[in-house]
C-alpha cells in the first residue's frame, strides 16, 4: 500500500500516523495558570531531542488549557506515566474547564518541584522540570520547546545507578484506546 497525505482526510491521516508512529511515549503534564490554577493532561506527541542542552518537544493540537498555561507562565513539568497509573492518566485526558484542576479530579497528590512553580505528581517515578525556550505555530497546532532543568528519579527505580526501565514500567501510547509498557525488553549488541 503507498498512500499520499494530500490525499487523506485529515481523520484518515490521523489514524494511519498514529497508528504507524508507535509506541509514542506520554509526557503526563502539570502546569498551572498566573493564579495558581493547576492543570494536569497527557500528551503523546512529546519526545527527547537534544541532550545538550537537554530538551524535549510537546505538540499541542488546537487551545488547550495546558499551552495556555505553560505559555503564560513559561513552567511545565513532564511525568512520566508508569503502568500503574494509567487509570488516573487516562482519566485526565477528559476536557475539563480551565477552573478545574485536573490533579484533585484524578485523586492525585504533588510534591514540590525544585525550580518551577507547577508540582510534580508524587507517584510519578520520574519527573521532569522545564522552562519554555520557543514556541512554534504548526498548521491547527502549537509545538512547544521546552528546556530540562531539574529531573526527578524515585530511588526505587535505580539499580547500580541506571534507570531500571522495568521498574519505571513507562507506558506509550499505540493507537485509539491501546498502550504498552516494556514488560519484556530486550538488547541488541553493536557490531
Amino acid at each position: 500500500m503507498d498512500l499520499q497525505i494530500s490525499e487523506l482526510s485529515p481523520l484518515e491521516c490521523e489514524r494511519l500516523i498514529n497508528s504507524v508512529v508507535v509506541p509514542r511515549p506520554i509526557a503526563w503534564v502539570t502546569s498551572q495558570d498566573g493564579n495558581g490554577v493547576r492543570n494536569l493532561a497527557p500528551f503523546s506527541y512529546f519526545n527527547l531531542v537534544s541532550v545538550s542542552p537537554a530538551l524535549l518537544v510537546i505538540s499541542f493540537r488546537g487551545p488547550k488549557d495546558t499551552l495556555k498555561n505553560i505559555e503564560e507562565t513559561g513552567e511545565f513539568v513532564v511525568n512520566i506515566v508508569s503502568k500503574s497509573l494509567s487509570p488516573q492518566m487516562v482519566a485526565s485526558s477528559e476536557a475539563f474547564p480551565p477552573e478545574i484542576d485536573e490533579i484533585t479530579v484524578a485523586g492525585l497528590e504533588t510534591s514540590p518541584s525544585r525550580t518551577v512553580l507547577p508540582p510534580r505528581l508524587a507517584l510519578a517515578k520520574a519527573a521532569l522540570e522545564c522552562k519554555r525556550v520557543q514556541s512554534i505555530a504548526l498548521g491547527d497546532g502549537t509545538l512547544i520547546i521546552g528546556e530540562i532543568l531539574h529531573v526527578f528519579i524515585d530511588d526505587g527505580i535505580l539499580e547500580s545507578g541506571r534507570v531500571s526501565v522495568t521498574a519505571l514500567a513507562p507506558v506509550g501510547r499505540l493507537g485509539g484506546a491501546f498502550y504498552t509498557s516494556p514488560d519484556q525488553p530486550f538488547r541488541v549488541n553493536k557490531p
